[in-house]
C-alpha cells in the first residue's frame, strides 16, 4: 500500500481498531503493536474507531498519531427502519447476544447463561426470560477447557425453551432477527467499536453491557453498564 501510495501520489489513510495486549494475544504483543505504529507513521491520516482506541494507543505503545480523527463505524441499515415496541406476549422477554465466539469468550457466554438459569430458578418476575445467541462458534471454543460447562448449561436451558443458538445472520435479515428482541447484552471486554451494538442501537434496542472499551461511548444513556476492573 505504501509503495502504491508513493508511485501514484495517493495518501494512505490508516483505520485503527483494536490493539494487541496479553489478555487475548499469546504472542509478542509489543512487537505487533510496533508494526502498527510503523504503519501509522507512514500514513497521511489515522482514524481511530473510538476514543478508547486512541487512549489504548497511549497506554500500550506511548504513541498517538497527531494527525488523527475519531470516527465510529457506520451501521448498514436502511433509512426509516425501526422496530416497533415489543409487547410482552405471554410474558416472554427476549434477550439477544451476538458475536464471533472463541476460546476467549467464556466471560461472555457463561455469565449470560448462568443469569438466565438464575432468573428461571428464583422466579423474581412474572416474565419468562429467553436468550437467543446469534453468530459463529469457532472450533477453538469447542476445544476450550470451558466448552463442557457451556454445553451443559446451554442444553439444560434449551430443554426448558429458554436458550437458543440461532447461527449466523446478515444485514438482509437483520430486521427480522431483531424485531421481537426486548434487550441486547454486549458483555465482550474492551471491545473497541462493536458493530453489533451500533446495529441494535439504530433500531432502538437497549443494552446491558460491559463498561469497558469503546462500548460505553456508543451506548451512552441507552443501557445499563456492568462495571468491570480495568486490566490488560
Amino acid at each position: 500500500a505504501y509503495n502504491f501510495s508513493k508511485k501514484n501520489n495517493v495518501p494512505v489513510i490508516f483505520n485503527q481498531n483494536g490493539w494487541f495486549y496479553p489478555a487475548w494475544y499469546n504472542g509478542d504483543w509489543k512487537k505487533r503493536n510496533q508494526t502498527i505504529i510503523k504503519l501509522q507513521k507512514i500514513s497521511k491520516k489515522v482514524i481511530y474507531q473510538s476514543k478508547f482506541c486512541k487512549s489504548a494507543s497511549k497506554k500500550l505503545t506511548n504513541y498517538i498519531n497527531k494527525n488523527s480523527s475519531i470516527i465510529y463505524n457506520p451501521a448498514l441499515i436502511k433509512k426509516n427502519t425501526s422496530i416497533k415496541k415489543v409487547s410482552n406476549k405471554n410474558n416472554i422477554f427476549n434477550i439477544i447476544v451476538t458475536g464471533v465466539f472463541g476460546e476467549e469468550s467464556r466471560h461472555i457466554l457463561i455469565p449470560i447463561l448462568k443469569s438466565i438459569d438464575y432468573l428461571d430458578k428464583k422466579k423474581l418476575s412474572s416474565l419468562i426470560f429467553k436468550i437467543k445467541i446469534y453468530g459463529v462458534i469457532k472450533n477453538d471454543m469447542k476445544k476450550s477447557n470451558w466448552f463442557g460447562e457451556y454445553k451443559k448449561l446451554y442444553e439444560k436451558l434449551f430443554k426448558k425453551g429458554l436458550a437458543f443458538y440461532c447461527g449466523r445472520y446478515d444485514h438482509k435479515n437483520l430486521h427480522s432477527v431483531l424485531k421481537n428482541i426486548n434487550l441486547a447484552i454486549h458483555a465482550k471486554y474492551k471491545d473497541p467499536c462493536p458493530n453489533a451494538v451500533i446495529e441494535k442501537l439504530q433500531l432502538g434496542i437497549p443494552h446491558v453491557y460491559s463498561n469497558s472499551g469503546g462500548t460505553p461511548e456508543l451506548i451512552g444513556n441507552s443501557g445499563l453498564p456492568i462495571n468491570v476492573k480495568d486490566s490488560w
